[in-house]
C-alpha cells in the first residue's frame, strides 16, 4: 500500500527526508542529546544517511516511510515510520523525534494523534531504549504497553512497545462504491482511511445503531445494524442515522469525524467489527 503521508498532518507540511536535508537533520538530531546518551552514541552524518534507508528484516524500501514535519520551511520533527513489521497487520515507528524547543508543548502529542488517526493498521510497535524515562513515559501516556519483548541492542536494551486495536470496530471510508457481487468479508483496513472505536463503547450505542439499514459482507446481503463480527457496507443514505446514533457521545469523535467527512463527499464507509 502506498501511505498518503501529505495528509497525515493538518499543521505541518509532511514529506520524505533526503541527503539534501541530512544537515538539518543532524541539527535535530544534536539537539536531542538524552537520546543518544542512552544509546551510548551521537549523532554523525554518515549514521543518519544509513537510517535513511535502513530496513528490518523481511520488509522492501516501499514499506519505508522517513518523513519529515516542517513548518515555514523548517524542520519540526522527524517519524520513520516502516509499514507491514513485523507482520501484515502491525506499522512500526523506528525514529519519531521532535526538535528540542518544541518539546514538553504538546506538539509531539499532537503528531502522534494524527498519525494514529491515519495509519490504518490493528497494531502500532516501537521501541525505546531502557533507562530513558522521558521516551517511556511518553509512550505510555499514549497507551502503548510493553509487549515482553526487549532484545539487546550494542551496549543497550530494547523495550518493545505496542498500540493494539484488538478489541475494536474499524470504520473506513471507500473511495470508490462497493461493486456488485463482490464480498468485502476480508480485513483489510490499510486500504482506507479509519477510525477505531472500542467495542465497549460502540455497545453503549448499539440499539441505536440496530435499525439503520446496511448490507453484510457484500450488496448482495441487505441487512440491519453492524455486524458485530464481520463486515458491514454502510451506504451514504445511512451515515446520517449513524451520526445521530454516535454524535456527542465520549470515544466517538475520530469516528464522527470520519463520518462528516464522508457524508460530504458522498461516500460509503466499510466497518469492520471485532
Amino acid at each position: 500500500m502506498d501511505l498518503p503521508f501529505q495528509q497525515i498532518s493538518t499543521q505541518y507540511q509532511v514529506r520524505r527526508i533526503t541527503e539534501e536535508d541530512l544537515p538539518e537533520l543532524l541539527s535535530l538530531a544534536q539537539g536531542n542529546p538524552t537520546y543518544y546518551e542512552h544509546m551510548h552514541e551521537r549523532p554523525e552524518l554518515e549514521t543518519l544517511r544509513e537510517d535513511l534507508t535502513k530496513l528490518p528484516p523481511r520488509t522492501t524500501p516501499e514499506d519505508k516511510y522517513f518523513l519529515g514535519f516542517y513548518r515555514e520551511d523548517r524542520l519540526c520533527a522527524v517519524l520513520d515510520l516502516i509499514l507491514h513489521y513485523p507482520n501484515p497487520e502491525t506499522a512500526f515507528i523506528g525514529w519519531f523525534i521532535l526538535r528540542k524547543d518544541l518539546q514538553g508543548r504538546g506538539v509531539g502529542s499532537a503528531i502522534l494523534h494524527e498519525l494514529l488517526f491515519h495509519l490504518p493498521f490493528r497494531y502500532i510497535r516501537l521501541g525505546y531504549v531502557k533507562g530513558n524515562r522521558e521516551s517511556e513515559r511518553f509512550w505510555k501516556k499514549h497507551h502503548f504497553a510493553p509487549t515482553g519483548v526487549e532484545p539487546a541492542g550494542d551496549g543497550y536494551t530494547i523495550v518493545v512497545m505496542q498500540l493494539g486495536r484488538g478489541d475494536t470496530h474499524t470504520f473506513g471510508i471507500m473511495d470508490q462504491p462497493p461493486q456488485p457481487g463482490w464480498d468485502y468479508g476480508d480485513y483489510a483496513p490499510e486500504n482506507y482511511v479509519c477510525a477505531w472505536v472500542k467495542d465497549d463503547l460502540l455497545n453503549q450505542a448499539g440499539e441505536a445503531l440496530s435499525e439503520i439499514d446496511v448490507y453484510w459482507d457484500s450488496l448482495d446481503r441487505p441487512g440491519k445494524g453492524l455486524a458485530w463480527y464481520g463486515v458491514t457496507l454502510i451506504p451514504p443514505a445511512a451515515i446520517f442515522p449513524l451520526l445521530a446514533a454516535v454524535g456527542g457521545r465520549t470515544g466517538f469523535q475520530k469516528l464522527t469525524k470520519l463520518l462528516e467527512r464522508a457524508k460530504v463527499e458522498n461516500k460509503f464507509i466499510i466497518h469492520f467489527g471485532i
